[in-house]
This record gives structure tokens, sequence and C-alpha cells, in this order.
């Protein structure tokens, strides 16, 4: 699994039009640099339920775009399934991976 991770600018809000940039070239960026999960769909996003987030025209892009976010609940009920033990483990990946980004500066 790969993961992306987007900051905006120290003392930018963050409103729609700013997510809907964002989610532009992250389409744009998969599809030139990762164009086997471009062309698949086999990718998702993850975001919390901001206002920016949820915003009509972000989920129309969305939409449009084959990216619909998995409901919270189906997430939930997903996760209940996951013993503390994996969960441990995949959380220290996940710590493992994240610092080795940072550390390659990307």
């Amino acid at each position: 699994m790969n993961y992306v991770a987007f900051a905006e600018p120290t003392g930018h809000t963050v409103n729609q039009t700013f997510y809907l940039e964002v989610l532009r070239r992250l389409r744009s960026n998969v599809r030139q640099n990762r164009p086997d999960l471009g062309q698949s769909g086999d990718w998702f996003i993850h975001h919390d339920n901001a206002a920016a987030h949820t915003a009509i025209s972000v989920r129309q892009f969305l939409a449009k775009n084959g990216r619909v976010p998995l409901s919270r609940k189906k997430t939930r009920e997903e996760l209940s399934d996951i013993s503390k033990e994996d969960f441990k483990k995949c959380f220290e990946q996940w710590k493992y991976r994240w610092n080795k980004c940072i550390s390659c500066s990307g």
C-alpha cells in the first residue's frame, strides 16, 4: 500500500477550492507517476469529515473520478475484526514507513 500526504502552507485555510486543487494534483500525479494504479483505480483517498472534504463540489469530483470514500460505519466494522496485536504491528510498520519517507525528504 502506498501513502501520500499533503500539507498546506502555514496559515493557509483549507477550503473546498483549495482541497479540490489538491485532489486534482493528486489524481494527475498518480496517473503520471503510478500509471498502474491510475489505470486500475486501485488506490484510495482517506480524509475526515472536515467541511472542505465533504463539500458538494468535492463529493461530485470524487464520484466523477471513481474515488467515493468508504462509509465510516463500514470502515469501523472492518477495523473491529483486527486483533490488538495485528493493529499494533500495522501501526509500527506505518511509523517505520512514515519515518523512511521523512528521511528521504519524500
